[in-house]
């Protein structure tokens, strides 16, 4: 297995979206799994937790929200880095997000070079 540390989760309904993202990690370096479903993604974290080190999730999906998923990922591994994206939420801000301990808020559609700085500096 890598480095944990290139590891990174993403979690996005849309697969556009999660592949644009997938392929931007990668570029950088970064080893990206996707997942459309935020229970699998949470089944998949929960089995080896250890293996990733960030968690990018959008947070309007069907069957819970990516701020629910960054609450179950964080209340396993406390301080697990978090970065939630969101095209138009009424239930979260970046305030709200930043109180829950979720590490970076951004709104879709994303800056990618600003995007890919808090990625590179959430994970050394």
């Amino acid at each position: 297995m890598e480095h944990a540390s290139r590891h990174v989760l993403v979690v996005d309904d849309e697969p556009t979206v999660a592949k644009l993202i997938q392929e931007l990690l990668k570029i950088e370096g970064y080893e990206a799994e996707v997942f459309h479903d935020p229970r699998d993604a949470l089944a998949s974290f929960e089995r080896q937790p250890e293996y990733y080190s960030l968690l990018v999730t959008d947070q309007t999906m069907p069957g819970m929200t990516g701020s629910e998923l960054a609450e179950k990922m964080m209340a396993r591994v406390p301080g697990f880095p978090v970065i939630l994206c969101t095209g138009f939420s009424a239930t979260i801000d970046g305030e709200i997000a930043r109180s829950m301990g979720i590490k970076a808020f951004f709104s879709k559609p994303l800056d990618m070079m600003e995007f890919l700085t808090v990625v590179n500096d959430l994970l050394g």
